[in-house]
């Protein structure tokens, strides 16, 4: 366990903060109750030199002074995904075993996600070495991906990919959507203009609405404060068109299918497919992309689910959508380089 924890810690970066060791020794003590903290870490006394005790900063000693020839200045990031990874014999070794346990194994789970964030840079690596790369020729080579909880790995490696990347103002994906929620509806009263859609904005302010429900009806409505562009020699898609191709809503769960099917004749990007006997009470959160079906606990998990992949894939969203899902992307999660529609843009700095 020290081991892993330490190891993984040094393939990213270098530097191990006091409170990093702390964070860890809790998340130990969390999976082993009876376990004492002062085994792993104990912080250097104040006012003393010493240095700090216990096995996790024993391990990160170690392993910084057998291959200090080959570690760099003990500040920086080791290399990025795309740069070569470095030669350690030990950290290397622990990597492969874990890409090999990881096409073997699918169980247990904490093990599953602790060797994939193990794994993570270096399958970045190799997924950005091969020139046909794409979501499908991942999921074959990584089928543990189709697991039932496989969405969570696939947001881990695009959080190593980005690890600057601001979500909103929290570190937190649904602490942000509560917000973008209260800040957006006063938009949505003055600018909405649309009558279907402004009857769909009152049942947000329904007591009876879900909070679940809120939320998938205000990212609904952003398809009207942008109207969807005309495609090439087609008729004008209407606000109806976009949100169908953005979120299904079925009443149950044989429906589902069915939907899917309907809309997969006009695109093949990830949709999130929500389930209840109405859009104010909904029950059941799915996201579906390929012949894959996640089943979501909250709705907002399904819009971070998607940006993610899209973003880590480099999947275009929806043509009659793509506004929707762009402020979504700008408002929750921000680079440093991104160019918005000016429409988009505009949405945005109303926003923030």
């Amino acid at each position: 366990m020290v081991a892993i924890i330490i190891d993984n810690h040094l393939f990213h970066r270098l530097k191990i903060t006091p409170s990093e060791f702390q964070q860890y020794t809790a998340a130990i003590k969390q999976m082993f109750p009876t376990e004492d903290e002062r085994v792993y870490y104990c912080p250097r006394p104040k006012k003393c030199k010493a240095n700090p005790k216990g096995k996790l900063y024993a391990r990160y000693k170690n392993i910084l002074s057998k291959y200090k020839g080959n570690l760099r200045n003990s500040e920086e990031r080791i290399p990025s995904p795309s740069s070569p990874i470095v030669e350690c014999d030990d950290i290397s070794e622990i990597i492969m075993e874990s890409v090999q346990w990881l096409h073997q194994n699918s169980e247990p789970w904490d093990d599953v996600v602790c060797k994939w964030k193990i794994t993570s840079s270096w399958r970045i690596q190799e997924f950005k070495r091969d020139s046909d790369a794409s979501l499908e020729s991942f999921l074959n080579k990584w089928p543990i991906c189709k697991n039932p909880e496989g969405f969570n790995l696939m947001m881990i490696d695009f959080e190593t990919e980005n690890p600057n990347v601001a979500v909103g103002e929290s570190t937190s994906f649904e602490t942000s959507f509560t917000r973008i929620v209260n800040r957006v509806l006063f938009i949505m009263t003055t600018d909405i203009k649309d009558k279907p859609s402004k009857q769909l904005l009152k049942k947000i302010y329904d007591p009876l609405t879900t909070e679940d429900s809120i939320d998938c009806i205000l990212v609904l409505l952003l398809n009207a404060l942008i109207l969807p562009d005309r495609e090439d020699g087609n008729k004008k898609p209407t606000i109806k068109d976009a949100q169908r191709d953005m979120i299904l809503h079925v009443k149950t769960e044989n429906q589902v299918s069915g939907a899917v099917e309907e809309v997969r004749k006009r695109h093949e990007q990830p949709i999130i497919v929500v389930i209840g006997s109405e859009i104010t009470n909904l029950t059941k959160f799915q996201v579906h992309f390929k012949e894959i079906s996640y089943e979501i606990p909250k709705f907002a998990t399904c819009v971070e689910v998607i940006l993610k992949i899209s973003l880590f894939f480099r999947i275009k969203y929806p043509y009659r959508c793509k506004h929707a899902w762009e402020i979504l992307q700008g408002y929750f999660i921000r680079t440093s380089n991104e160019v918005h529609n000016p429409k988009v843009q505009d949405i945005l700095n109303r926003i923030n």
